[in-house]
């Protein structure tokens, strides 16, 4: 995520005007702490369709996190950031051969796959 695009999800805090979905979301977390699913539905008003696509979005790009007890919550350190938009990515990659694995669609290309796991 740029840093342009982090100036703008703290200026929809600054000024209490969110523009998008996602700085919605940031508003609630940054001003009331980590919360779960129901919380944020709650508070946000947003579809739960619309609002776990645009967490996953988010979670992608490194600027939320979701701990194993489900709750949400804002990675400030930038550092923190990349490293969790790094895991994300890999994780979803690893799901995606796993699953290509599991239906038999890279058997010519395992030794290459196992290079990367």
């Amino acid at each position: 995520m740029s840093k342009q695009s982090i100036e703008a999800y703290r200026n929809a805090v600054a000024t209490g005007l969110p523009k998008t979905i996602a700085q919605k979301i940031y508003l609630n977390l940054s001003g009331w702490g980590p919360m779960d699913l129901d919380a944020l539905r709650k508070a946000t008003n947003i579809k739960h369709q619309t609002l776990t696509a645009t967490l996953s979005t988010m979670e992608d790009a490194g600027i939320i996190h979701q701990n194993e007890a489900g709750v949400w919550r804002i990675i400030w350190l930038e550092t923190e950031r990349k490293k969790y938009a790094e895991l994300r990515r890999k994780t979803r990659f690893l799901k995606w051969v796993r699953l290509g694995e599991s239906e038999g669609f890279f058997e010519e290309y395992r030794e290459y796959i196992k290079e990367w796991t």
